[in-house]
């Protein structure tokens, strides 16, 4: 479980709103990722290990999927 805060501020850096939304992680793999965008229909166009563009690999730290519909 993950608690997320969102926090919006007006131009002179005045908290306008925040609020909090609990979510559930789950680990997915590369395989698992890509059958459930084919289910889907979206069309896995490239598979990143990292937010530089690094190919993905069994020790990379991401899992980045470039998909479209």
């Amino acid at each position: 479980q993950m608690r997320l805060f969102y926090e919006r501020y007006d131009a002179s850096g005045t908290l306008e709103h925040r609020r909090a939304h609990d979510l559930t992680i789950r680990i997915t793999t590369r395989d698992e990722l890509r059958l459930m965008l084919r289910l889907a229909d979206f069309e896995v166009e490239a598979v990143y290990g990292s937010f530089e563009g690094e190919p993905f690999t069994l020790t990379s730290d991401h899992l980045i999927v470039l998909a479209r519909k």
